[in-house]
């Protein structure tokens, strides 16, 4: 009995070094990997997506966006750089007309989880007012960083004046109300509740939505 006992003991030490190996080998300080941390887009769910709007801010001609891109691994005491490239393929967005990446080299501040990608914003062309433009965006490995799931290695930032679908939405509306969006519903809804709500699921969960 005893030497079943030892033998359990043995296994259950050798596990235990084993898990930490492993969990030193997947969660590296030094090489981390970072994905972009946004909401999935309703056209490609392998695409996460940005939507911005300055139907909120017509006389507002500037603005900056910023895209959250977060990390797997461990926070360290250092800051830790990432990098973006513009996909050309999936943007439609002009350079310098609808917006402007001031650096495509970022930092993740020491003990944190992500970084932010700012993109300068211009509401000048009245092509805004009637079409929605995107800025397509890959990561790129640094020496800090390795990239993570291949899904959310690209994001997309969405561009326009129009009222667009908030991304809490079809969880809302379509789940008590049924029916597709539709720009004039969604301004009877601002109507009636004296406001509009951010694209973030979690301010539009504290008034229930």
């Amino acid at each position: 009995m005893r030497k079943n006992y030892l033998h359990l003991l043995v296994a259950l030490v050798v596990l235990m070094s084993a898990c930490k190996e492993n969990e030193r080998e997947f969660y590296p300080a030094s090489r981390a990997s970072v994905y972009f941390q946004l909401e999935a887009s309703a056209e490609s769910e392998a695409i996460e997506e940005f939507r911005y709007s300055f139907v909120k801010k017509l006389d507002q001609k500037v603005d900056t966006a910023y895209l959250t891109v977060g990390i797997i691994g461990k926070a360290v005491d250092y800051d830790r750089r990432f990098s973006v490239e513009v996909d050309t393929e999936m943007t439609t967005a002009e350079d310098g007309l609808h917006y402007k990446v001031l650096d495509e080299e970022l930092v993740v501040p020491a003990k944190t989880f992500e970084g932010q990608l700012p993109v300068v914003l211009y509401n000048d062309d009245e092509g805004l007012q009637n079409n929605v433009f995107y800025v397509g965006f890959k990561l790129v490995e640094t020496a800090d960083f390795e990239l993570g799931p291949v899904a959310k290695q690209y994001g997309l930032l969405s561009i326009t004046n129009q009222l667009t679908k908030p991304i809490w939405w079809d969880d809302y509306y379509y789940l008590h109300f049924g029916g597709a969006y539709r720009q004039i519903v969604h301004r009877v809804f601002i109507d009636v509740c004296g406001r509009d709500f951010s694209d973030d699921k979690g301010e539009a969960s504290l008034y229930g939505l």
